[in-house]
């Protein structure tokens, strides 16, 4: 088993769609842990290699980043991703009417987070997809 250590990070290909349609040109998020102190941490977020902020974050969540503790496991798939074939469990949770939908590897690795939502324009979704890391999948 790996570990996540300060310098790890995972990029993930981010879509947004309305009623079916793309709203926005597809962005690349990165995410550097850039501190673990016990249960406490601090990540750099990245859009496209630019617009850095810091998120506080703690090591229960999926890849220090999303918080998928109230999650409840649905089911379990082998999974295609960039990676090759992975079994990951399907963790779904739903908060005020938002849809959330986690596909989560070992060492609780998110290699698709799904959230959906209905507006008045229509189902909005937002999708991240892993796409590159320099942990050891």
């Amino acid at each position: 088993m790996a570990e996540i250590t300060p310098g790890t990070w995972f990029a993930y290909q981010f879509t947004e769609t309305v009623g079916g349609r793309v709203t926005r040109e597809t962005v690349i998020e990165r995410f550097t842990i850039k501190a673990i102190e016990g249960d406490r941490v601090t990540v750099v977020r990245d859009i496209n290699n630019a617009d850095q902020t810091e998120i506080e974050s703690d090591t229960s969540c999926g890849c220090y980043v999303f918080d998928i503790s109230d999650f409840e496991k649905r089911g379990s798939d082998n999974m295609s991703t960039q990676f090759g074939h992975v079994y990951v469990s399907i963790m779904e949770a739903e908060h005020d009417g938002v849809s959330e939908r986690a596909f989560v590897g070992k060492d609780n690795i998110v290699f698709r987070m799904i959230r959906t939502d209905h507006t008045p324009s229509g189902l909005h979704t937002e999708t991240h997809e892993l796409c590159w890391s320099n942990y050891k999948i």
